[in-house]
């Protein structure tokens, strides 16, 4: 993502898609859609801890000062 922006000059800040996560369906013991519910759930939660993460360090900072 980060390529692609400098690619058209946009800050990497102003494109909305600083933080990404993906679920792996791994062919295991489960269905499917019951393995994919799991792994959903434990990269949602990953997510919020990235996201809030994120929103502390970003926040009261300038754009020039990030």
């Amino acid at each position: 993502m980060g390529f692609t922006r400098t690619l058209f000059n946009e800050p990497l800040l102003n494109s909305g898609h600083i933080v990404k996560a993906v679920t792996d369906i791994i062919d295991g013991e489960k269905p499917t859609a019951e393995e994919f519910i799991q792994n959903l759930v434990a990269v949602t939660e990953a997510l919020d801890q990235a996201v809030t993460q994120v929103i502390d360090f970003i926040s009261a900072k300038c754009l020039s000062h990030l």
